[in-house]
């Protein structure tokens, strides 16, 4: 029987190739990482990737925009769970982004400490409408401007704002 779920500590030296491997196994269901090394950035696109991945947790302070983005192309579409806590992401860019997470109902943001205003739309937008869990914490937004928002955030039961600022 195949492995279903990979959970890696700090400590481990995993990088975007080791990613890969873990992202290309048939039947992973679930990922979650912590490294020091992910970018995400050079994913091969030829690569076979799993379309089973329903849960994804990158801890990884490297991650950028282009490198979630990469990521997200490959094993995106079931994601039901996204976690990218303490990631250089922005958010901006991510408007054209073509495959939807529509199955997304938790995503977490956690530390995300160079995402925007307008990054969080984009990011938002990209979701589907089962959106129930959402962690904004330690982030550097004040939460004005989010209620164009209000249609894609009608099942969201958990906002998690502790420790913004704006």
């Amino acid at each position: 029987k195949e492995i279903q779920a990979v959970k890696i500590f700090r400590g481990c030296k995993i990088t975007d190739r080791g990613l890969q491997a873990i992202l290309s196994s048939e039947n992973m269901k679930t990922v979650d990482l912590n490294s020091d090394f992910l970018t995400g950035i050079g994913l091969n696109s030829q690569a076979n990737y799993s379309k089973n991945i329903q849960s994804l947790t990158l801890s990884a302070d490297r991650l950028s925009n282009q490198g979630l983005i990469q990521i997200l192309q490959q094993c995106g579409t079931g994601l039901k769970t996204l976690g990218i806590p303490y990631s250089l992401i922005t958010g901006e860019g991510f408007s054209v982004f073509q495959d939807k997470l529509i199955h997304l109902e938790a995503l977490n943001l956690e530390s995300c400490y160079n995402i925007t205003k307008q990054g969080m739309i984009e990011l938002l937008q990209i979701c589907g409408t089962g959106l129930k869990f959402l962690d904004l914490s330690s982030i550097r937004i004040t939460g004005e401007g989010l209620s164009v928002l209000q249609d894609k955030l009608i099942k969201l039961e958990t906002l998690n704002m502790y420790g913004c600022s704006g």
